[in-house]
């Protein structure tokens, strides 16, 4: 069954449906009926998924232990790593762990290192949608990011089309809040014809609807997330006056200290910035080094 698996993978990777490091839709829809018509099991795009993950990580955990270490070989025939005595010992006072792998065998490893070996190179293919989007916060929060291409992305990973969604100045998508102006998200199947309800394959598509609904939703959420980093905040008057209350200035100061922050927004956007702790001993330095103390 893993021979199998593996040279479908490996066939899907070849005709380009993997993209990114993660297999399409349509990857996962052709391998499913491929593995069913020669097992001649009920296998299902979950089984697939599972297998896969426990081969890749199978894959890394080894890959990692010897990818730095001279002297040692993968054995076809016993599907063990082979080195000479002196270079296995070198190796375990270095990594105990690696003790295992004299008697562990990993089946399929030159198959395997053709699928993921670039993925352990780059790192892209082992994180999942949500962790690319926060990898690439960390580089875009001195300009806007540009997240529509980052739905892009999940759109052609997942056979989604995307519906009356529209993008703010940031080029975040954001949902029609009209109710005769829905937003929808439609799954395209790869097969031809129609689908019973309750059918394996109408079961399959119901699945990508509900992951592609997920991965658009994460991606909508980190947008947001980045956005509260790269923007300011924008605070109402009654907040304003809400937090001066709340910090115990006098009745008789707390016009002049409202009037004094609302004069610019510089001075706001430095009064919420600092701890709250100080904030109060802060107001009254900055109203005392502008002389609206008094």
């Amino acid at each position: 069954m893993d021979a199998l698996l593996i040279d479908t993978l490996l066939h899907q990777q070849q005709i380009g449906n993997r993209i990114n490091g993660q297999w399409t839709s349509s990857s996962y829809d052709i391998m499913v009926k491929e593995l069913r018509d020669k097992l001649e099991l009920p296998i299902k795009k979950e089984h697939l998924e599972n297998r896969q993950k426990t081969l890749k990580k199978n894959f890394n955990d080894a890959h990692d232990m010897f990818k730095n270490s001279s002297g040692f070989g993968w054995d076809s025939k016993s599907k063990l790593f082979q080195a000479e005595p002196e270079v296995w010992q070198a190796l375990i006072e270095a990594k105990p762990e690696a003790k295992k792998w004299m008697t562990t065998p990993i089946s399929f490893y030159d198959k395997l290192m053709d699928i993921y070996a670039k993925d352990r190179a780059n790192g892209e293919g082992s994180l999942t949608a949500k962790e690319r989007a926060r990898q690439r916060s960390n580089a875009e929060k001195d300009s806007p990011p540009n997240n529509i291409e980052f739905i892009d992305e999940l759109v052609g990973l997942n056979k989604i089309t995307l519906e009356n969604f529209g993008s703010d100045a940031y080029g975040l998508p954001t949902l029609a809040s009209s109710s005769s102006s829905k937003s929808e998200i439609k799954v395209e199947s790869s097969s031809k014809g129609k689908k019973r309800k309750g059918s394996p394959e109408g079961d399959y598509e119901v699945q990508v609807l509900k992951e592609g609904l997920d991965s658009v939703a994460d991606a909508i959420r980190e947008g947001n997330s980045i956005l509260k980093q790269i923007r300011p905040r924008v605070y109402s008057s009654d907040e304003i006056f809400d937090e001066i209350v709340k910090l115990g200035v006098e009745d008789n100061k707390q016009f002049k200290a409202y009037r004094f922050l609302n004069a610019k927004d510089t001075r706001v956007r430095e009064f919420f910035g600092c701890p709250q702790r100080i904030r109060r001993a802060f107001l009254d330095q900055m109203m005392e080094e502008d002389g609206s103390s008094k």
